[in-house]
């Protein structure tokens, strides 16, 4: 092995180093199986007749050599460009690459690397390279390793050759995934997780003597073939009280922490996950040595870990949350960010400067990532399903000022839920700030905001975990939307490489769009549109169609255009949001009739049998249309 390449500061790529790049086709590899043949018979007549006297023996092979010899890239040695994730050791030196032949470019490379250092225990050795656009560090591909005499060299094939490389030592994964279990949800195409926590129980008052006992949540389930951590939940505003009531009295502290064990000893849990919420801000010394002394506990009874829920949104240094005694008795603290979407990101912000002030890392930090849309209204915030939010956003009114529709006449078309606000936004759009698609409405007379959550901006999420160098990520089972399961993909790529593409919408795919079998659209600025019937009488259908940029669902309406002479048939907006619905349908000189239909709301690609088989909703994965770039 040529070690010039690792002992000088600048070298050539040589083919012991760096071998040479090659095609992974049939057709490229016969090529040079035949172009190698062919060397070796000019070779062996050029001996021949070298030996034979036939050519002179000092003929000059410089130009065939020099041909072959012309390097395609040259390396140079130098410092980290960026410090390296804490999860990373580095054990070969860092090199900028420059091309020379420009042939090469695109091609795929077989790549070697002399290590300077040994793997890891339980670690695998990868290949990276400085992205220093967006200083990030990518994977390029695993490293195989073998042995030249007292040399480890770790090989890899590569797609395009990078601006720089490195070889580091890494956990196969670098992030740890932890889930919020959902008991009614299946995780079955879930990965391997590092921990899951089920809320088994929550405090309560018993007896007249106010005895605090936990009540659980789930009392005829059966958890023993789950590894999972015993969690307790205190957010509502009875449970939160009788917290804050315990914490004032270190006796009740001592016995709210042996009823804990006893609990979790009984149901099998490996660990404690705690989640108590709206406590008193007084109580901040008292939470801290409850969970200290919770943690001694953890210990004697050989609980594996010991888990704290803490929200974002708390004064940092007045609240009732000590994050750094927090973090010196608990293995994880699990982050929460307020509901409240607009103010996640200014949240996390918020708190990386705190905890940066109080010069605490960030080993135990673990974010908890929504996957679960949210509706904001006078009320408070609360869960909704994307099925329902673009329902919600699909409804329409069609404004006619005539018993009948005619030929080639006018109707207004109006998005009925999407005018009810006056005031810009008030139509379907990418917040900037939320990094979710989001709309506004007005029901009942009071405002209300309904944010996506998506794939899109489970992007954004993971890559705040990324860049405030969150120990892992928390996900949060999902029973309101199957379609969650697609973001495994997504999840396992940022748990293994850190690497998450930000992308938003393609634009076109958030705006509202209205479709007809006949007719035409004039004026048509989204919410609002007119409908020019068609010259010829029948039943026409017209869609509302709208989507959160990966799901899309329309509601249809469908309109009789008769005759002058005649009277029209209307028949009203089809939702199947709705496991039953109640189609009204009008004629002439005749009573109001009602047609219950049941409908299946989990197979919404089913046929309606109601005239020309009317598929109602249109439910689908992401299309294959270009997303554009984040921000844009």
């Amino acid at each position: 092995m040529d070690n010039q390449f690792d002992n000088n500061a600048e070298s050539l790529i040589n083919k012991d180093i760096f071998d040479e790049y090659n095609f992974n086709n049939d057709k490229n590899k016969k090529k040079k199986k035949s172009r190698n043949i062919l060397v070796l018979f000019v070779m062996i007549l050029f001996l021949a007749l070298i030996y034979f006297n036939i050519l002179p023996t000092n003929f000059s092979t410089s130009s065939a050599s020099q041909e072959n010899d012309t390097p395609q890239y040259k390396v140079t040695k130098e410092d980290l460009p960026s410090i390296l994730p804490i999860e990373f050791s580095l054990i070969s030196n860092y090199y900028n690459i420059s091309v020379l032949d420009p042939d090469i470019i695109g091609k795929k490379i077989s790549i070697s690397l002399r290590l300077i250092s040994s793997i890891q225990n339980q670690e695998k050795a990868f290949f990276y390279y400085y992205n220093k656009l967006d200083g990030q560090w990518i994977r390029l591909s695993e490293a195989v390793i073998s042995n030249d005499k007292d040399i480890q060299i770790a090989t890899a094939k590569i797609n395009n050759l990078p601006d720089n490389i490195l070889v580091i030592s890494a956990p196969e994964r670098i992030r740890e995934l932890s889930v919020d279990f959902c008991p009614a949800c299946d995780i079955s195409s879930v990965p391997k997780v590092d921990n899951s926590s089920i809320f088994m129980a929550t405090p309560n008052i018993s007896g007249v003597d106010g005895t605090v006992v936990l009540k659980n949540l789930y009392p005829n389930k059966d958890f023993s073939e789950l590894n999972f951590d015993y969690g307790l939940i205190a957010n509502d505003k009875r449970a939160s009280e009788i917290i804050n009531f315990i914490l004032e009295d270190s006796n009740r502290i001592d016995n709210h922490i042996q009823n804990i064990i006893l609990e979790a000893t009984k149901y099998g849990a490996k660990g404690i996950h705690i989640n108590y919420q709206n406590l008193k801000n007084e109580n901040r010394d008292a939470f801290s040595l409850f969970l200290s002394r919770l943690s001694d506990a953890k210990e004697k009874a050989n609980f594996t870990n010991l888990i704290v829920s803490i929200p974002t949104y708390h004064n940092f240094n007045e609240g009732p949350f000590n994050w750094k005694n927090i973090a010196s008795s608990v293995n994880k603290i699990w982050v929460h960010t307020s509901d409240e979407e607009s103010k996640h990101y200014e949240e996390l912000d918020i708190l990386m400067d705190n905890l940066h002030n109080i010069e605490m890392n960030n080993a135990s930090l673990h974010l908890v990532i929504d996957s679960i849309s949210k509706e904001r209204s006078i009320n408070g915030i609360e869960s909704i399903s994307i099925l329902d939010a673009l329902k919600i956003a699909t409804q329409f009114d069609i404004l006619i000022s005539t018993d009948a529709v005619i030929p080639n006449s006018p109707i207004t078309l109006k998005a009925k839920n999407l005018n009810s606000l006056n005031e810009a936004p008030n139509n379907i759009y990418w917040d900037s700030k939320s990094k979710s698609v989001t709309y506004r409405y007005k029901l009942n007379n009071s405002e209300r905001t309904i944010w996506f959550h998506n794939s899109f901006s489970l992007r954004f999420q993971l890559h705040y975990a990324n860049k405030y160098n969150f120990k892992g990520v928390v996900f949060n089972t999902n029973q309101l939307d199957d379609h969650t399961n697609n973001y495994w993909t997504i999840l396992t790529k940022y748990l293994s490489t850190t690497e998450v593409e930000l992308v938003s919408p393609y634009d076109d795919y958030v705006k509202l769009n209205w479709t007809t079998s006949g007719g035409n659209f004039e004026n048509n600025d989204g919410k609002n549109t007119t409908w020019r019937s068609p010259k010829e009488p029948g039943v026409y259908k017209i869609q509302l169609n709208v989507s959160d940029g990966e799901h899309f669902l329309l509601t249809e309406s469908l309109i009789n255009v008769v005759s002058a002479k005649s009277i029209a048939i209307f028949i009203d907006q089809i939702m199947n949001s709705l496991p039953k619905i109640t189609l009204m349908l009008k004629e002439e000189n005749a009573e109001i009739k009602q047609v219950n239909i049941e409908m299946n709301v989990a197979n919404v690609d089913k046929k309606v049998d109601i005239i020309n088989e009317l598929k109602v909703v249109h439910y689908r994965p992401m299309p294959s249309g270009p997303p554009g770039p984040a921000g844009n």
